[in-house]
C-alpha cells in the first residue's frame, strides 16, 4: 500500500535534519580537534622554545665560567700550575655539560653540573687567593731572609777581615826581633891565640853576635836563624862556592850559613862563627838575618 505524499515529506525531512545533525556533529568534533591539535602544537612549540631558551642560558651560563676560568688562569699563570688538579676537574665538568646541552638529555642535569661547576670555581678562586696570600708571605719570608744573609755574609766579611787583620797582627808580633848585633873579623896567630881584626885580608872568621829579644806570642822550640853575608860588591858569600838557597813565599834567595837556636820566648844572647872560603876583599860587609822567612835584623861592618 502507498504511503500518502505528506507521510513521504516527513520522513525526508526526518533523514535530512538526521544528516545535518551528523555532519554538525562531525564538523564540531573536528573544529574541536583541530582546536586541541593547534593547543597542543602550540604548547609544543612553546615547551621546544623555551627548552632552547634554557639550552641557550645554560650555555651562558657555562661560557661565563670558563670566560672567568681562563681569566682567572691568565691572571695567575704561575699560581694556576700549582692547582693544576682542580684546573684538569673543572675542564671535565665543561666537557660533561657540552655533552649534555647538544643531546636531548635532561637539562635538569646540566642545571646540577653547572652549580656544582660554579661551586668548584669559587672554591678555585679562593684557593688561588690562598695561594696568593700565600706567596706573598713566602715572598715577605724570602726576602727578610735574604736581608738577614746578607747581614750574616757582611758580618762574616768583617770577621774575616777583623780575623785576617787579628792574624796579620798576631803574625806580625810573634816575629823574633835581634837586637845589640856584633861581628869581628878573626884571625889566629901561630900559637892559636885568637886575635880581632879590621883588615878584610886577614880575616878567617867571623864572630857573630846577637840578642834574641823576648817574645810570648812567638812558638817555642827550634828556630832557624838564616844569616847572609853580602861582600862590598853585594854578592852572598859561600864556602868553597856551595851556593846553599832559600825558598820564600814568592821568591828564592841565597844565604850563607844557618844556625839552630832553641827558644823558649825569653831574652837569648848568642853567638856563631863562620869560617869564610877565599880572602875577603876591603870595603863595607852587609849582614842580613832572616827567621821565619822574615828579616829580622841587618848589620853593616866596614874593613880596611
Amino acid at each position: 500500500m502507498n504511503q500518502p505524499i505528506n507521510s513521504k515529506g516527513i520522513l525526508i525531512d526526518k533523514r535530512i535534519k538526521t544528516l545535518v545533525l551528523s555532519l554538525s556533529v562531525v564538523i564540531v568534533l573536528l573544529l574541536a580537534f583541530l582546536v586541541w591539535n593547534k593547543v597542543q602544537s602550540e604548547e609544543q612549540l612553546a615547551l621546544m622554545i623555551e627548552n632552547v631558551e634554557q639550552k641557550n642560558a645554560l650555555r651562558d651560563d657555562l661560557d661565563d665560567l670558563i670566560d672567568e676560568h681562563e681569566m682567572l688562569k691568565d691572571e695567575n699563570l704561575e699560581l694556576s700550575d700549582q692547582l693544576y688538579s682542580k684546573d684538569s676537574v673543572i675542564n671535565a665538568y665543561s666537557n660533561e655539560i657540552k655533552n649534555l646541552l647538544r643531546s636531548e638529555a635532561d637539562l635538569n642535569k646540566a642545571r646540577v653540573k653547572i652549580k656544582r661547576l660554579r661551586e668548584i670555581s669559587k672554591r678555585y678562586v679562593n684557593a688561588l687567593d690562598s695561594l696568593f696570600i700565600l706567596n706573598e708571605s713566602l715572598q715577605l719570608e724570602n726576602d727578610s731572609v735574604k736581608k738577614a744573609n746578607r747581614f750574616i755574609s757582611n758580618k762574616n766579611r768583617d770577621l774575616v777581615r777583623t780575623n785576617k787583620n787579628l792574624s796579620q797582627k798576631v803574625s806580625t808580633a810573634s816575629v823574633l826581633k835581634l837586637e845589640d848585633i856584633s861581628v869581628e873579623g878573626l884571625y889566629y896567630r901561630a900559637s892559636g891565640r885568637e886575635v880581632t881584626t879590621s883588615r878584610a885580608n886577614k880575616i878567617q872568621n867571623f864572630k857573630i853576635c846577637y840578642t834574641i829579644l823576648e817574645n810570648q806570642i812567638a812558638d817555642k822550640g827550634e828556630k832557624q836563624i838564616y844569616v847572609r853575608i853580602l861582600d862590598p860588591k853585594g854578592s852572598v858569600l859561600n864556602v868553597s862556592n856551595m851556593v846553599q838557597e832559600l825558598e820564600l813565599s814568592d821568591t828564592t834567595i841565597q844565604y850563607t850559613t844557618k844556625y839552630i837556636v832553641d827558644y823558649q820566648n825569653i831574652a837569648m844572647n848568642d853567638c856563631q862563627l863562620w869560617t869564610r872560603g877565599n880572602v875577603l876583599s876591603s870595603g863595607t860587609f852587609t849582614f842580613e838575618f832572616l827567621i821565619d822567612e822574615t828579616l829580622v835584623g841587618i848589620h853593616q861592618l866596614k874593613f880596611r
